[in-house]
């Protein structure tokens, strides 16, 4: 069982379990997959005891489609992969699809938690805040967390973030966000082209192109998005090409391999990703 704030990941049964709101509805649901990589199948069971009505459960429904890309082309990208340089990527991990976070809000949060920081690290960070500022919800007592509310962050000092571990120029940041939430700057950006969203998200001081693209990429699922200061992207490419370690570095060098990958970018990108995390764990089970 892998953990985090928000869900808890059970391999053996396919299913992940998460805290979501539906119409100011804090819910905890489980998601499972019941189908194979020809025919994928999602099941979504509600576990909160709360009734909900039938606009509701079709926001729930077209919030988790959203959430696990259930209307992605996936058969016309396996047959472009199949012509190009992703033959082998595909072979490992067939069946793939984009995991998004479900609001603009929860994936600023979690980007900004990881800027120029590890994995592990931001994990620290997206954790200490939701147990000191989010919403717990229980289920047969396990604890389950939505992340802080951006009323509840617009109301914080500095220092309150600070004291969780954030750098003061991040913490400045989240709570500028989140008044922009309020605001509604936030409302209406899957409407924007990506150049009009990066430009519209890095107008806000703290957030440069790294945050906007993978805000992009994970928060609005964007398909054309690169996050070419990525280093776990950068690493990944040298991975997947069988690289020297550190022979990528800058953006050029990632669009030079991203010539030779025809396909939706933002795909490509997740793949690398994902493919690199692979190459992670059979190198930790040889030492």
């Amino acid at each position: 069982m892998k953990k985090n704030p928000f869900a808890k990941i059970d391999i053996d049964e396919v299913s992940l379990t998460r805290s979501i709101v539906i119409d100011e509805q804090a819910l905890i649901v489980t998601i499972r997959s019941i189908g194979d990589i020809e025919s994928p199948k999602l099941v979504v069971e509600v576990l909160s005891d709360v009734l909900l009505s039938n606009s509701s459960q079709e926001k729930l429904r077209e919030l988790i489609g959203f959430m696990f890309d259930a209307d992605a082309d996936i058969e016309s990208f396996n047959e472009m992969a199949s012509k190009h340089n992703l033959v082998t990527l595909m072979q490992a991990l067939t069946g793939l699809r984009i995991v998004k976070d479900p609001t603009v809000f929860e994936s600023i949060i979690k980007t900004i938690a990881g800027q120029q920081v590890s994995v592990t690290m931001a994990g620290k960070l997206i954790q200490k805040m939701c147990e000191n500022y989010g919403e717990k919800v229980m289920h047969n007592g396990v604890s389950y967390y939505l992340p802080p509310s951006s009323d509840m962050i617009s109301k914080l000092h500095e220092q309150d973030l600070r004291e969780l571990g954030f750098p003061l120029v991040r913490a400045r940041t989240l709570i500028e966000c989140a008044k922009l939430d309020l605001a509604g700057y936030f409302n209406n950006l899957e409407n924007l082209s990506e150049i009009e969203l990066e430009k519209t998200l890095c107008a806000i001081k703290g957030i440069g192109p790294w945050t906007a693209q993978m805000i992009m990429l994970l928060g609005l699922g964007k398909n054309q998005i690169v996050p070419w200061a990525d280093k776990g992207l950068h690493r990944a490419i040298e991975v997947y090409f069988s690289l020297t370690k550190g022979s990528v570095t800058t953006q050029a060098d990632v669009e030079r391999y991203f010539q030779m990958l025809q396909g939706p970018r933002s795909y490509i990108t997740y793949f690398l990703w994902e493919n690199m995390m692979n190459y992670r764990v059979t190198q930790d089970s040889d030492l």
